[in-house]
């Protein structure tokens, strides 16, 4: 009867429906039927109209400022059938029937937006919904013109899979109420069914599912829990109501069920204001319990999935205007609007909100294709394919009229506070498939932190009852273990004590053979300069035969480089400093051993190594007259052929004796073209040696070093030369060794030195063959000694022509270092210092002081880099200085950005000092008034500038660095004047004032307090008056 009731009702519609022609003109009026909640005093705070309806006057707004249907007015006109189906179908019949509505909108409740849906497929009408989430709506062979601002329950029970399966979780429980209304929870379950039958590979198995119809009840939760404890430990928990998720949660509290073994996943849609503090009773709808904190614990055995929204905190202004449009027209909603909560709008008003811009944005769009079809259903839902920024979030709507849904996977840590764990994405290409991603710096097992990094599992290592626990090999073979462990330990004790006996005989060996080239720090004592020097003379004069340090180590010293001399054992010996703390291996240790053996005449004894954190230090046998390099650079020795070849005959003797040792080859004379591949494992060879020995040769020869002429005439930098080294050109590019006419050398050596760096390792000779060839070169009965003694006749000229020329120097070094002493001090002041006079403190009885200061230097600094900050004060200063030294005074210091000058000392001047400083005052604000800085041209600097005569005791401050010094009071009371000026003034006392008020323009500030002197009259110095 009920079905023939309603095929008649439907029949007299689309008789009328198809009675009526419309002819769509501009402008237009839209007709929209809204079906809403009203009463329900559970829906309404969520999604009832006294909180939600005004959302469509702000979505409204929006499309007028967006410049959305212009010539579109709107009617709206509003039912409430209370999810109750029967008045669902009358109302939907009345708005499409009698009100002629043009659009169906609203439908909170999923099952009586199916009946609604069906009116609206029969008639062609858009149906937009912002709360129905059943995924019967996804199926556009029966509802064809249905959109939706919220996406489907499919997709959230899609998302729950995914969740699941990504954590591996393959044995759950369900529960989930049911509240016959919009029935959230349990479509979200079935849902999870369908969804599950139809994965492909693993699927879910649901150990338990409970489903409670209305009224959670404390009874039917306790069962719920009691099943669970013996058959799931992760369950996914709906209900309707927040304050239900609280009880139950409180119940496995009670039950000990939310440790570490439990999780317990709420799934939700839309993330209510609360949300965050949901553990609270004032947030969950009842009066304060005292459990708070149980119930804050118990959450932290919680997981939420919920969709992703904009946050509520950006939502407050938009809720905040819903109740104010309530109360007016054309609304007018007072008794209605009228309880605690209509005070603010509900969870889905951002919803509602999305459904009727997208409606209009829709319509748009169809009125610009084809203005006849405004009430075509099918076509305003094709239209509705798009993606705005709404009041929910990113809106995607997709061809199917079905919002695009992203989810939030969040949890509770032990503060009560919500952390987001990562986001699950839909694919736009296939609502499918579904993408789970953890934000950082949350990982799969990080996610866990709050239960001790350990992931719960679905089934417990001793399954869900605790009889289940694996067999403890300990206990089934414990006897066998201790017999065998025994037997392994005894045995391991025995290895040991060999292995430690014989590592510690090693050891020793090795620590006595060391210790023949590792020196301690305490035997070396460093000499730092000509003072340290003669202390260290002092020291060991006692001790020592020799009292005093060669001149040449002298001069070393004092270069300050990477080599030291230093004293050990009383003699002197040249250390190396090397920066790198290396690790040495038992090889380099045999190396060191071999080197420290090395004893030649030619070869430079290796004393050893001293090492420490910071670096090693290689000590040497220190030379007097230093390497052969400093004999090269000595341009006032002059070598003869005699000289040449009795220092190529001990290098190459020096070279001879190395191959024949241990270390076999030098390595590090020079570097052969060979050396230059870039084969990892080729290392020097004595041919490479012989190569060095022919570059050597040459510098000797030449006097001068190797490519030099080639550096000096062509401009030749190092890389171009190894570069032109390397390429292996033809003839091979070597240094010039050019001998100029009547040359005492003999040309022999000329064509050994050519031969020795040949490209061809082969064609190098061998020290046998030098060594030969050096012989045949030598004269006979030639000695050493009388070539010394007739040189050292010659060397007397020249050794007075450089005395000459060295005092001549030192004259013009001296005067150099005076013209630095009169900049640090008074010139009067630094005679007596360099007579070796003592400068007692002195009294001046009346001197004038000037403190100065750059107005906001450190807004200037801030705005400049510190190189730029450099070159402003040097500029200042430059033109300060030019101008003091136009007047009788003295700078004393400069401190960062201000100036301490006086006049009147050491030089008393009679009261000119106080003209002095006034007419120096005065020119440095004319001097600033024009001066600009380069980096910031369009700023003004100012001087703030302060002056006082009085007495002041001066004298010299220190040995290092000495400073002549004022100190007084005079000193204090100038700087107050400059402290407690203006920007761009003169500020000076009484005692300056009474001088310059006769010849310069002057003006009483009046009293002021000032710092430290009380209440005193203060003058400006304005400018010097025209005579």
């Amino acid at each position: 009867m009920r079905l023939s009731t309603l095929a008649v009702l439907l029949a007299l519609l689309a008789v009328a429906f198809l009675a009526k022609t419309p002819k769509p003109l501009e402008p237009i009026t839209i007709k929209v039927g809204f079906l809403m909640v009203k009463n329900d005093p559970y829906l309404r705070a969520m999604l009832g109209y006294s909180t939600t309806a005004a959302a469509v006057d702000i979505a409204l707004q929006r499309v007028k400022k967006e410049r959305l249907l212009e010539n579109v007015s709107w009617n709206f006109t509003w039912m409430f059938p209370q999810c109750n189906e029967a008045n669902t179908s009358g109302m939907t019949g009345d708005l499409i029937r009698d009100y002629d509505v043009d659009v169906l909108m609203g439908l909170p409740c999923a099952k009586t937006a199916l009946i609604s849906g069906a009116s609206a497929t029969y008639f062609n009408i858009p149906l937009i919904s912002y709360a129905a989430t059943w995924a019967d709506f996804t199926d556009k062979s029966r509802f064809p013109t249905f959109a939706r601002s919220v996406a489907s329950v499919e997709q959230t029970a899609r998302a729950l899979i995914k969740v699941l399966n990504y954590f591996e979780w393959g044995q759950i429980a369900v529960i989930y109420t049911d509240d016959q209304e919009r029935r959230k929870c349990y479509n979200m379950n079935n849902q999870l069914q369908d969804q599950n039958a139809g994965t492909s590979g693993k699927s879910l198995k649901f150990n338990y599912i409970n489903g409670i119809v209305k009224n959670v009840t404390d009874e039917a939760m306790d069962n719920f829990l009691d099943q669970v404890a013996l058959q799931a430990r992760i369950i996914i928990a709906c209900f309707d109501q927040d304050v239900d998720k609280r009880r139950f949660l409180l119940r496995a509290y009670d039950k000990n069920m939310v440790g570490k073994e439990y999780l317990y996943i709420l799934p939700d849609y839309v993330p209510r204001e609360n949300s965050a503090t949901i553990w609270k009773s004032s947030n969950s709808g009842n009066i304060s319990d005292g459990r708070d904190n149980d119930a804050k614990k118990a959450f932290q055995a919680t997981m939420i999935l919920e969709w992703e929204t904009i946050p509520e905190a950006d939502l407050v202004e938009f809720k905040t205007e819903i109740p104010k449009l309530m109360r007016k027209p054309p609304y007018n909603c007072t008794k209605d609007c009228d309880w605690p909560d209509a005070q603010y709008g509900s969870s889905y008003s951002p919803y509602m909100h999305d459904a009727m811009y997208m409606y209009a944005k829709a319509l748009d769009k169809t009125l610009r294709q084809d203005a006849r079809q405004y009430r075509n259903g099918t076509k305003i839902r094709e239209n509705c394919e798009m993606t705005f920024k709404g009041m929910s979030g990113e809106v995607v709507i997709t061809e199917t009229g079905d919002r695009l849904p992203n989810f939030r996977l969040e949890g509770f840590n032990a503060n009560g506070s919500r952390e987001h764990f990562g986001m699950i994405r839909t694919s736009a290409e296939d609502l499918k498939v579904q993408m789970l991603e953890l934000n950082d710096p949350y990982t799969i097992t990080t996610i866990w932190n709050s239960r001790g990094g350990v992931k719960p599992l679905s089934i417990p290592i001793c399954g869900y009852a605790g009889n289940d626990c694996p067999v403890n090999f300990m206990q089934k073979y414990l006897a066998l273990v201790v017999a065998v462990s025994t037997i392994f330990a005894m045995m391991l004790f025995l290895v040991a004590t060999l292995v430690a006996y014989n590592i510690h005989g090693r050891m020793q060996r090795k620590r006595l053979e060391n210790s023949l080239w590792q020196i301690d720090n305490y035997e070396l004592t460093q000499i730092d300069s000509a003072q340290s020097i003669s202390s260290s003379e002092q020291s060991v004069k006692t001790t020592s035969t020799t009292n005093s340090l060669p001149s040449m180590f002298r001069k070393r010293v004092a270069k300050k480089g990477r080599w030291n001399f230093c004293y050990r054992r009383k003699e002197v010996v040249a250390v190396c400093q090397h920066n790198t703390a290396v690790q040495f291996t038992t090889q380099d240790e045999a190396e060191f051993r071999a080197m420290r053996s090395l004893e030649h005449e030619n070869i430079n004894q290796f004393h050893g190594l001293s090492r420490d954190i910071t670096g090693n230090m290689s000590v040497w046998k220190a030379c007097p007259r230093g390497s052969l390099r400093d004999v090269l650079e000595k341009e006032s020795i002059t070598l003869d052929w005699f000289f040449k070849f009795s220092l190529i005959r001990d290098i190459l003797e020096g070279i001879d004796y190395l191959h024949n040792s241990m270390l076999r080859v030098h390595e590090m004379l020079w570097t052969a073209p060979e050396l230059f591949d870039k084969q990892p494992l080729l290392k020097p060879t004595t041919a490479a040696d012989i190569y060095s020995f022919g570059i050597l040769c040459s510098e000797l020869i030449t006097e001068m070093e190797a490519y030099a002429s080639h550096k000096n005439d062509h401009n030749m930098t190092d890389d171009d030369i190894i570069y032109r080294v390397v390429k292996g050109e033809r003839p091979p590019f070597r240094p010039l060794v050019n001998l100029p006419q009547n040359s005492d050398v003999n040309p022999t050596i000329v064509n050994l030195i050519r031969d020795c760096w040949s490209e061809r390792v082969e064609d190098r000779p061998s020290m046998k063959t030098i060594r030969t060839v050096f012989k045949g070169m030598g004269q006979k009965n030639a000695n050493l000694m009388d070539h010394i003694l007739s040189m050292m006749e010659k060397y007397a000229g020249s050794l007075e022509q450089e005395v000459a020329e060295r005092t001549k120097a030192l004259i013009e070094e001296q005067k150099k270092s005076d013209i630095l002493l009169y900049r640090m001090l008074p010139r009067l002041v630094a005679d007596k210092l360099k007579a070796g006079q003592s400068i007692a403190p002195e009294l001046f009885e009346e001197v004038t002081i000037m403190f100065s200061d750059i107005v906001s230097f450190t807004r200037l600094a801030s705005l400049s880099t510190p190189l730029q900050v450099v070159n402003m004060l040097n500029e200042l200063c430059t033109l300060f200085d030019g101008i003091i030294d136009e007047h009788d005074v003295y700078k004393v210091e400069t401190i960062g950005d201000g100036y301490l000058c006086v006049s009147g000392l050491p030089n008393r001047n009679g009261t000119a000092h106080v003209y002095q400083i006034a007419d120096m005052c005065l020119a440095f604000q004319r001097s600033v008034r024009t001066f600009r800085v380069a980096h910031l041209p369009d700023e003004q600097v100012q001087l703030r500038i302060g002056m006082h005569t009085g007495p002041v005791v001066a004298g010299v401050i220190g040995l290092t660095m000495p400073r002549y010094c004022l100190f007084g009071d005079s000193v204090n009371t100038s700087s107050r004047m400059e402290s407690h000026g203006k920007a761009g003034m003169i500020h000076i006392t009484p005692e300056s004032n009474q001088y310059l008020m006769k010849d310069y323009e002057t003006e009483s500030r009046g009293e002021s307090i000032i710092k430290g002197k009380g209440v005193m009259e203060t003058f400006w110095l304005m400018s010097k008056k025209l005579h």
